[in-house]
């Protein structure tokens, strides 16, 4: 028979294991984020190989014509930027594609492993509630964890009340 305490160990530990699985997933959003700055450099590097002039935005609507493309800086790693021919920076950039998808599928195979030991949890503490007496039951059902449907409905709610633009009206992450 599994006492109260036990049922509350889980019940924490389902806890913990969502927040992991939420710090995962932003974590995984924010580097598809980055991965897909890094493809629209790569294009753009592509694009200044096959024309002759450019002109580069600053914003506001101005834009610097340039004329001679044959090298471009690039970060190299801990802000150290070096000079390279486009082709080699189009390289680092391919090569940076590379590493942020392998830390991508390392997270995701983190993301269902955690997935999967929440659902185990839950299914123990379903399992561990019912061979409670009823007394027992009554007294943790203020700790209980809900059911699956209604977990995923409080989540919504809670994610769509979030939701916001940020300073005029640009989208953020949470969009």
């Amino acid at each position: 028979m599994t006492d109260r305490a036990e049922l509350q160990r889980i019940s924490r530990l389902v806890d913990v294991n969502r927040q992991r699985l939420e710090q995962v997933e932003q974590q995984i959003t924010q580097l598809e984020t980055v991965k897909n700055e890094h493809l629209e450099t790569e294009a753009s590097l592509g694009a200044l190989n096959n024309s002759t002039d450019s002109m580069i935005p600053l914003g506001s609507g101005v834009h610097l014509p340039v004329s001679e493309q044959g090298n471009v800086v690039v970060d190299i790693g801990s802000n150290i930027f070096a000079e390279r021919t486009l082709p080699s920076a189009k390289e680092i950039i391919a090569k940076r594609q590379e590493d942020l998808q392998s830390v991508i599928d390392e997270l995701i195979e983190q993301r269902d492993v955690t997935e999967e030991t929440i659902k185990e949890l839950v299914k123990t503490f379903e399992e561990s509630a019912k061979t409670m007496p009823a007394e027992n039951i009554e007294q943790t059902s203020s700790n209980s964890l809900p059911d699956s449907q209604n977990d995923e409905e409080e989540k919504k709610e809670t994610h769509t009340s979030k939701r916001g633009r940020g300073f005029g009206g640009e989208l953020t992450l949470d969009d």
